[in-house]
């Protein structure tokens, strides 16, 4: 079989292959081996493929991505400590290091030959986080994860933050001049499009919690001027272990708007895609501009807008997740358990499907904080509860790997929790 690629992208890839070295985003982007002719489309198809594509790009060597990545990493806290020695004493800079709970799925919706997705360097191909999503997920923390401020709506909160530039009506109470600032337009059930003004519970979120609206629009900026904190992208340490899963959509045609209803006897269509495998260690490096124009005159300094900053962070990967699929346990992190005097246990024997009875499969723990305990099950999507698991007589912790009998519905056909076996 031939494939078109251009003459100088052919040589190049076919060379990297040949010495083991290879680019992921080339290679999961514009260069698929393994389509396959399809006379009932009279076009290119991938065919029952996809899953061994991906295995074949997760067991690739990388090793000029990960000499790249480190240098980029090194590069990210020079950058730092450079601007720390312009900061007076007060730190300016930071790099917190975090590590997957579970798989970080970035990117999976974009286009490209597979479906699906993953945000990769264009250059180098190694797997990040983008700045403007770091950024995303501090901000969206500074207002859902603050008992106070979660109580405006998303809008409202949005129109103040966008609109309301240290305005001194905000702290007079003076709701008319609020109303006309911060009323908004939304589709009724009718379509009608009608407005929405705040309430007066939400005014007095707001004029109670003024300061704190305002250091977040400190740090994050809005359309009309520039924040105080400037956010890099999230590097892993090393080129991470990928891991290949799979979503199991069972009304596709329903889905499609086909006037298909949803119903049992449809058959579900795997999925398989490509993820940043649990354990892998991210660095979040941001800084705090010494402009005392970017603090609007309330006196804050970089060191306090550091620490803020570094809150609201921290707890939105910690509580929020970033990536897609964070519903279903991706994109989750927490400090590596060695910064607990904590490490992770080890197996007493390697677990492979190799031992698996009719109806068992390979699970690792995710979450210990009550019972029924969650699991994660191989090659299923979802989080399950697990009866029969005693942690601390099994010598168990987070990331421990068991294998679990699985209970089926089979109405539903398919799993809907799980069993303790052995492991």
């Amino acid at each position: 079989m031939s494939y078109l690629v251009p003459v100088d992208t052919k040589g190049i890839l076919e060379a990297n292959r040949a010495k083991g070295d290879r680019n992921l985003f080339l290679e999961f982007n514009k260069f698929i081996y393994e389509w396959q002719w399809d006379d009932s489309s009279n076009n290119y198809k991938l065919g029952n493929e996809k899953k061994n594509i991906l295995k074949k790009l997760s067991d690739g060597n990388y090793a000029t991505a990960n000499k790249t990545l480190e240098y980029q990493v090194k590069r990210n806290k020079t950058a730092i400590d450079e601007f720390k020695k312009y900061g007076n004493e007060d730190e300016v800079g930071k790099v917190v290091n975090l590590e997957t709970q579970w798989r970080l799925a970035v990117g999976v919706g974009s286009s490209g030959p597979l479906e699906t997705g993953m945000t990769l360097h264009h250059l180098y191909g190694y797997p990040y986080i983008p700045a403007t999503s770091v950024k995303g997920i501090a901000r969206a923390a500074a207002y859902l994860l603050d008992e106070e401020l979660c109580g405006l709506r998303l809008q409202i909160f949005n129109n103040y933050i966008e609109k309301l530039e240290t305005k001194e009506f905000v702290l007079k109470g003076e709701f008319e001049k609020l109303k006309q600032e911060l009323t908004y337009e939304e589709k009724n059930t009718d379509g009608e499009r009608v407005k929405k003004t705040p309430t007066e519970d939400e005014y007095k979120i707001i004029r109670d919690n003024f300061c704190k609206l305002e250091n977040i629009r400190c740090v994050f900026g809005s359309q009309s001027s520039v924040g105080a904190v400037t956010f890099f992208d999230g590097l892993p340490e090393t080129f991470p272990k990928l891991d290949v899963d799979v979503l199991s959509p069972h009304y596709g045609k329903y889905y499609m708007n086909d006037g298909t209803y949803p119903g049992d006897w449809m058959q579900p269509v795997p999925s398989f895609f490509l993820t940043v495998a649990p354990n892998t260690k991210f660095g979040f490096s941001f800084y705090a501009s010494c402009n005392p124009k970017r603090y609007k005159g309330f006196g804050l300094l970089p060191k306090n807008v550091i620490e803020m900053t570094k809150t609201w962070l921290v707890e939105g990967l910690k509580q929020l997740g970033i990536g897609g699929k964070t519903s279903s346990g991706y994109g989750y992190f927490e400090y590596p358990l060695e910064r607990e005097g904590l490490k992770p246990p080890k197996q007493s024997f390697e677990i492979t499907s190799k031992q698996l009875k009719k109806d068992e499969a390979i699970a690792e723990i995710i979450s210990l904080d009550k019972k029924p305990y969650k699991v994660k099950i191989e090659n299923i999507e979802g989080i399950f509860d697990c009866s029969g698991l005693n942690p601390s007589g099994l010598k168990l912790s987070i990331r421990s790997k068991i294998i679990v009998s699985l209970n089926y519905d089979n109405k539903l056909k398919k799993v809907i929790s799980c069993k303790y076996s052995r492991g």
